[in-house]
């Protein structure tokens, strides 16, 4: 069994951390509502990839072409969405509404990303609303890509998907489905991998429907955000990401670079609005 830790507010809502498997925030209750998708029997395979929760996506978000890419003469794989999320995260900080999680470099993760590199993540739960955030300070000596997401999975059930709607100021998007490029018109939540690349906003309001409080982002350090759905699910994803897909292979202007000695960071809340 993997060890859960709790965080509390005053107000009773909570949150279930589970460091040892990703530090995957695996539920989150706001005022008596459960706020996230899980897949239940997914997260007690330890085995498993789970569906649910908040994952964090590190060091890439995505996919690579191939699942490959070249770093100084040299080619490098690592599967979708990063090594982070399968890794156990160390706690080093813990206390009734807050928690600080880390994950250093070492040989296996070396082989798939060769910079040294230690990784923090900090999630606390204050007046109904959760924080987290996913740095990486760079311990090597050269500069080091930052490549990072969020992957939460809000829960809406599936005769329910029609009514939602994202607020959203993008005009273009990559549509991961098809691997076409091109303008938005109507976003249809039901079924979709569509990643927004000109939105502009520092966060993002999910309307669930009739008779179901919005859930209002914020974040940052994000350069785009990416949809996500299947349509016999109860959950859609919105994912907060600091660079396209790919990033790491396909030069990606919008990817961050951390100097030596350096640190960056992806911040998100999430609230019931």
């Amino acid at each position: 069994m993997h060890e859960t830790i709790v965080l509390r507010d005053r107000h009773s809502s909570f949150v279930e951390i589970l460091p040892s498997r990703g530090a995957l925030v695996a539920r989150f209750f706001a005022e008596g509502e459960e706020v996230f998708f899980v897949d239940e029997p997914a997260l007690a395979d330890p085995k498993a990839n789970v569906h649910g929760g908040i994952p964090l996506l590190f060091p890439i978000a995505g996919k690579l072409p191939d699942g490959k890419y070249q770093h100084e003469g040299n080619t490098f794989a690592m599967p979708q969405h990063g090594f982070a999320r399968t890794r156990a995260w160390l706690v080093s900080e813990k206390n009734s509404d807050r928690l600080r999680c880390a994950l250093e470099a070492d040989d296996a993760t070396l082989a798939q990303f060769p910079w040294r590199f230690r990784a923090a993540f900090e999630a606390s739960v204050v007046d109904g609303a959760l924080s987290v955030s996913l740095s990486a300070t760079n311990r090597d000596t050269s500069h080091m890509p930052f490549h990072c997401g969020f992957h939460p999975y809000f829960s809406i059930p599936r005769a329910a998907k029609s009514e939602a709607r994202i607020d959203t100021d993008a005009r273009h998007a990559f549509d991961n489905v098809s691997g076409t490029r091109g303008p938005i018109s109507k976003i249809d939540l039901n079924e979709l991998d569509l990643h927004l690349e000109d939105h502009t906003r520092s966060g993002t309001i999910l309307q669930r429907g009739a008779g179901r409080r919005p859930i209002v982002l914020e974040w940052s350090g994000a350069s785009r955000i990416v949809l996500w759905s299947q349509r016999q699910a109860d959950f859609i994803c919105v994912e907060p990401w600091t660079a396209a897909g790919g990033a790491l292979a396909t030069g990606d202007p919008k990817l961050v670079w951390i100097a030596p000695g350096a640190s960056a960071t992806l911040a998100m809340s999430i609230r019931l609005g």
